[in-house]
């Protein structure tokens, strides 16, 4: 069983005494994030990050990204799709956007870009050809922004779905080479730390119902059960006895 944290440094105090990590060019790795083999009590197991061959990875359920900065003023991190290489436009993002990366992460400083594949040629101004990068039988485009089934050109589909920055939606007259070096910049994730999903079972740790978790030791049971006895007994006789 797992719970939303409604206050995460309660939860984790001893992250004050956890010393930062690092990662090739990610420096300074720190709460809320941790690395995969960093001290339990250090970070939120929410936001792991791994250290393959000294690249800083973020694991999504579609796959692992690069991850090529963390601002924690803004309260984003900044990932890159490992299948885009640099200096090769013919590279495409090897994982898919997958709708549960809405779960632990916002993406309004990111926008959608659509892969499409389409039986005619389309002569519209949203649609960006591939063809200098892409070869294809069928006609392929990129699209910005949200795309639905409906809003397509006859004979055009859908392929895949990545994200980029919403600051390159804004520039016109892109060809493919600008929006796919967009892609090799990546794009942003924002993360909260006001609500973040806290897995006890993972910690086995008891989970209590708001937004803590207690360790499985004699000494975690009674702070489990003087929780429960302060807010559904001493908080509920207080309550009555201001009523009356």
């Amino acid at each position: 069983m797992g719970v939303y944290a409604l206050n995460p440094i309660a939860n984790g105090t001893d992250n004050k005494k956890c010393v930062p990590s690092s990662c090739g060019i990610i420096h300074n790795i720190s709460y809320p994030f941790r690395l995969k083999h960093d001290p339990k009590h250090c970070g939120v197991s929410s936001f792991t990050l791994e250290c393959d061959n000294n690249v800083t990875m973020l694991r999504l359920s579609s796959g692992k990204y690069y991850v090529k900065e963390i601002n924690y003023r803004d309260g984003n991190i900044r990932v890159v799709d490992p299948g885009i290489e640099k200096n090769n436009c013919a590279t495409l993002p090897r994982f898919p956007l997958d709708e549960s990366i809405y779960r632990s992460y916002g993406t309004s400083s990111s926008t959608p870009l659509a892969f499409l594949k389409c039986a005619n040629q389309v002569h519209s101004s949203s649609y960006v050809s591939t063809a200098s990068c892409l070869k294809s039988e069928a006609y392929g485009y990129v699209k910005r922004g949200t795309t639905t089934v409906s809003e397509l050109e006859d004979g055009c589909s859908i392929e895949s779905t990545t994200l980029i920055t919403t600051s390159a939606t804004m520039k016109r007259n892109m060809s493919y080479e600008d929006i796919h070096k967009e892609l090799l910049y990546g794009f942003d994730l924002e993360y909260d730390v006001t609500y973040v999903w806290v897995n006890c079972r993972e910690r086995k740790q008891w989970s209590y119902p708001e937004d803590r978790c207690f360790p499985h030791s004699l000494t975690g049971f009674f702070q489990l059960l003087w929780a429960y006895i302060y807010d559904f007994v001493l908080l509920e006789l207080n309550i009555c006895k201001n009523l009356y």
